[in-house]
């Protein structure tokens, strides 16, 4: 069975097995997503209902082609509906942004694997990072998000800033933002001690500074913590814990790690980086292949080659001599030269 005949029959099946989608609307449409993923979603629309979820087809046809398993593909489709939380019951009207501000949180992206929908969404830029700007909502029974693109930024009347300060603000309060040594959080999960107490460095005043120790950013979610990289005030933080510039490994966009260098230039970190992405990280929670360092003087978080060339040329000074008086008097010379030539033709002919 060919894709476009399965997005029929599986239309059919939803209407026929599950009574109160019958009268649903359902439509297909090209989902681009970011980290360079799309596919192709069957949105429904239920009678009365606030939101329309959209599944993934693709991953349906591929389920059903494997495994011709229809009973699961509907369980899924029932799933979907009987978790989604009602926006009513959490007081939220899609079509007032006072109502919906506070459910606004942030997700890194690197840019150069978000071309696709770059264009067609705000977001703000880091270095090779850029932030997106999501809603998201969640209750007791389940969770979901809607990305902002421009239309919706544009029907709220806020600008990028806007969505960038309230994001902030959100995720500082509801995704507790944490920085801790390497050590405490392996020990916390392959250690079934209850006593181990793993320390956020970023609510002390302890100094890491030339202390070989890694530290791991995340929020206590452990989820789309990376994020915290967007965050001036997390990354001056963390640079008073270093006592200075430090490395960042994007581990992925859930995480990343913060090094002093341990020894490892930026294209040994890369290396090391591009093999654990290839082999232990799924494509779509990959950050970047490139490591960064955070600049305490410039205040920027930037591609870590880059700064390592920058310092290889900071004390070097370039010494031009301007030729430009020469070029002048070799013209003048070649005019009078020329201008002699001639006289000397007059004088000639006289």
């Amino acid at each position: 069975m060919r894709k476009v005949e399965f997005a029929e029959f599986l239309q059919d099946e939803i209407r026929e097995e599950i009574p109160e989608l019958e009268n649903a609307q359902m439509w297909l449409r090209y989902i681009q997503k970011d980290n360079d993923r799309s596919y192709y979603g069957l949105t429904i629309k239920k009678p009365g209902m606030d939101i329309s979820p959209t599944f993934n087809m693709d991953a349906m046809y591929k389920e059903y082609t494997e495994t011709e398993d229809m009973l699961t593909i509907m369980d899924t489709v029932r799933a979907g509906f009987e978790e989604l939380p009602s926006l009513d019951r959490m007081g939220i009207d899609l079509s007032d942004y006072d109502s919906v501000k506070n459910n606004i949180t942030m997700v890194i992206r690197e840019k150069s694997r978000c071309q696709d929908i770059i264009n067609d969404v705000p977001y703000i830029q880091k270095g090779e990072f850029i932030g997106l700007f999501k809603m998201e909502f969640i209750n007791d029974e389940a969770a979901m998000s809607a990305t902002i693109n421009n239309k919706i930024m544009e029907a709220y009347g806020v600008n990028v800033e806007q969505l960038y300060e309230q994001a902030k603000q959100n995720d500082s309060i509801n995704k507790k933002p944490g920085l801790y040594k390497m050590e405490e959080v392996m020990a916390d999960i392959f250690i079934d001690e209850p006593d181990i107490v793993k320390k956020n460095l970023l609510k002390s005043d302890e100094v890491i500074g030339s202390d070989q120790t890694m530290l791991v950013l995340t929020n206590e979610e452990k989820r789309e913590g990376a994020a915290l990289l967007l965050d001036e005030g997390i990354l001056e933080k963390i640079s008073k814990i270093m006592d200075g510039g430090y490395y960042v490994i994007p581990s992925s966009i859930h995480e990343a790690i913060i090094v002093n260098g341990f020894g490892m230039n930026a294209s040994e970190l890369n290396e090391m980086i591009e093999n654990v992405n290839e082999f232990e990280i799924e494509n779509e929670d990959i950050l970047s292949n490139n490591s960064q360092y955070y600049d305490p003087e410039e205040k920027v978080l930037m591609d870590a080659l880059k700064y390592e060339m920058k310092q290889k040329f900071k004390d070097v000074t370039y010494e031009i001599e301007s030729n430009s008086q020469e070029k002048v008097t070799s013209s003048e010379k070649s005019r009078e030269n020329q201008y002699r030539k001639e006289q000397k033709k007059r004088e000639m002919k006289k």
